[in-house]
C-alpha cells in the first residue's frame, strides 16, 4: 500500500527512479545480448537508438 502511496521524501523518489534506471539498462543488456532476436531485426532503427539513450 505504501509503495503506491506519494513518496514520504525526495530520497524514496530517488531511490524508485534509480530502481526504474536499472531495470531498464538491465533489458537493454539483454536485448544487446540477443535477447531481442526477430524484433531487433523488425525494428533495426530504434535499437541504437534505445541503446545510446540508456548509456
Amino acid at each position: 500500500a505504501s509503495r503506491s502511496a506519494a513518496p514520504q521524501s525526495p530520497d524514496d523518489d530517488t531511490r524508485r527512479q534509480r530502481s526504474l534506471d536499472d531495470d531498464t539498462r538491465g533489458r537493454c543488456d539483454e536485448r544487446l545480448r540477443g535477447g531481442l532476436g526477430a524484433e531487433a531485426k523488425e525494428s533495426p532503427s530504434l535499437s541504437p537508438a534505445q541503446t545510446s539513450r540508456s548509456q
